[in-house]
């Protein structure tokens, strides 16, 4: 081990300069130096409320020091905010969405309901699109009984946000109607190869079946545990008739 001094220019002590080679197992002695910091959006003295309101802060009068009183003007800030219709919103958050929680009746365990994480896309009327294998619990259950739900978040790291259930029957996909699947599906998962191939070799894995989950009813859930709960229901029919938000794909960068 030897000893390297810095510039005096610079005043800095000595660095301690080790032989990687020397060191079983060891990494690059620039890791230690250079090993990137888990990245925090809030520092530990600053709460996310406060940071959340900061912008309405700087224009509201009087001082408000507390988490309470910052809630309520998020809370009538947001009560003023323009939002769209809540059918309009279900609608779009789920037809942006690639990802949720299926529910099967278990043929395993009789009785029970079953869960599996699954991706799907959606089609023009805005129902989901599953792409299921053979091989999956799941598939089983659909292929004895249709009857399943479809959990969709708008972010599932806040469990205070909008969540949508979608209660309906899995239905295969007609022949007809498979390219046009095909493609929707690949937009939303353009890396799911097994699809690829499908279009590519114009014949199905035998593994592999669309199936689309037609709702009956729709139901949503936001402002869990907070002052701004709400919650409803929707028939397949409203939600059907439903508009996606044009410009909702352009919102994530600024949101």
């Amino acid at each position: 081990m030897k000893s390297m001094v810095a510039p005096s220019a610079w005043s800095m002590t000595p660095i301690t300069r080790v032989n990687a080679r020397k060191i079983p197992n060891s990494s690059p002695p620039f890791s230690i130096f250079f090993r990137p910091k888990p990245y925090s959006l809030f520092s530990s003295s600053v709460s996310p409320l406060s940071m959340a309101a900061s912008s309405a802060l700087t224009a509201s009068s009087g001082d408000v020091t507390t988490d309470a009183e910052v809630f309520e003007l998020i809370k009538a800030h947001q009560e003023k905010a323009a939002r769209l219709p809540p059918l309009e919103e279900i609608r779009t958050v789920v037809n942006h969405s690639v990802q949720g929680m299926l529910s099967t009746i278990s043929q395993k365990y009789e009785g029970y309901p079953s869960g599996s994480m699954v991706d799907f896309a959606c089609d023009l009327e805005g129902y989901p699109i599953l792409a299921v294998s053979s091989l999956a619990s799941h598939t089983k259950d659909l292929l004895a009984n249709k009857k399943c739900s479809l959990l969709v978040a708008k972010d599932f790291e806040d469990k205070t946000d909008l969540l949508i259930t979608l209660y309906g029957d899995a239905i295969p996909v007609s022949e007809e109607d498979k390219g046009d699947i095909r493609t929707a599906y690949l937009t939303r998962h353009p890396n799911a190869f097994w699809v690829f191939f499908l279009i590519v070799l114009t014949v199905d894995f035998g593994d592999f079946q669309f199936v689309r989950v037609e709702p009956k009813v729709v139901r949503y859930v936001t402002g869990i545990a907070t002052a701004l709960l709400g919650s409803g229901e929707f028939s397949k029919e409203a939600y059907k008739a439903a508009q996606v938000d044009p410009i909702a794909q352009f919102s994530k960068p600024v949101a």
